[in-house]
């Protein structure tokens, strides 16, 4: 893969402009609320509001603050934290609403950018691992290795990559639907792309149960 990669034109009318034997096996996007919880952490970030207002209110009390002062300073804190849970909320409405994965029989492609979409196109045949987190509700996470020297940057990616890989970032589809069905069709594809060992476990991902039937067929 190169920069040209990164395409412009949108992924409209895919299915018609595909080369001549080239299909779409699947097309999905991030579940939101799941990218607020585990790309935004919302819900450690509203703990932690909750724990500083609550310190702040008894400060407010033991500093000689009357009922009337502590209860108007903890609704402006109030109001403040909620605005700043606001802002994540919507961002991470914003990235699952403009995201789109295609899964073709010969690529990934990856749309996503709120203000200036890109496409990222990842031929198959250029994917050397993936690898599986399942998370609640049937949802998941596949990230995916590719050859060495390909030139990925992770600010680009950021939140479809895999975090803290810095230096040699990874291509993350975000909380999808029905990972297991995805794992088995990427297993099938890689496979066909004449990958035979691509899909494996890695630090803090397994491969669910079902799919991993398919993985091994794959090998």
């Amino acid at each position: 893969m190169s920069h040209d990669d990164f395409e412009k034109d949108p992924l409209d009318d895919l299915a018609t402009t595909l080369p001549a034997g080239e299909t779409v096996l699947w097309q999905g996007r991030p579940h939101w609320p799941t990218l607020m919880r585990k790309v935004m952490h919302i819900d450690l970030l509203a703990m932690y509001f909750a724990a500083l207002l609550g310190w702040r209110l008894v400060s407010a009390h033991y500093a000689g603050a009357s009922l009337h002062e502590a209860l108007r300073y903890f609704a402006m804190s109030a109001s403040i934290s909620l605005a700043a849970i606001g802002v994540l909320a919507l961002i991470a409405w914003g990235i699952g609403r403009t995201t789109t994965y295609v899964l073709t029989s010969r690529r990934l492609l990856l749309r996503f950018g709120v203000a200036l979409p890109v496409t990222l196109n990842i031929p198959l045949k250029d994917v050397t691992s993936a690898s599986v987190r399942p998370l609640k509700g049937g949802r998941g996470d596949v990230a995916l290795q590719v050859l060495p020297g390909t030139r990925l940057a992770y600010l680009v990616l950021w939140p479809h990559a895999r975090p803290w890989h810095l230096s040699s970032p990874e291509p993350m589809l975000r909380a999808i639907d029905d990972v297991e069905t995805v794992s088995r069709l990427l297993a099938t594809s890689l496979k066909t792309a004449g990958q035979p060992n691509t899909v494996r476990a890695a630090t803090s991902f397994r491969i669910p149960a079902e799919a991993k039937e398919a993985l091994v067929a794959a090998e």
